[in-house]
């Protein structure tokens, strides 16, 4: 489920810095990550910090909660159901 968490949150800052008009560089540099953590993150290989997750919500101007709506994505029950049972 980690694993899923992080692609959806890949997906969600790169729909939100395309949307923005953002380039990795831009975003690196609002954020003071480096171009390589923001590759990283947008590639699902990277566990964000908390301070990560603020800065990247600051610059897109939403919450932490809102940036990792995962489930919000959930909301059918046979879905929530799926999940429960592999865990």
């Amino acid at each position: 489920m980690a694993n899923e968490i992080r692609t959806f949150l890949a997906k969600q800052v790169i729909e939100r810095r395309k949307k923005s008009k953002l380039s990795q560089a831009a975003l690196s540099k609002l954020t003071n990550l480096s171009i390589a953590r923001i590759s990283e993150i947008e590639r699902a290989i990277a566990n964000p910090t908390l301070d990560t997750l603020e800065a990247l919500a600051k610059v897109f101007n939403v919450s932490v909660v809102d940036l990792l709506d995962y489930e919000g994505t959930l909301n059918d029950t046979g879905k929530i159901k799926e999940k429960l049972m592999k865990v």
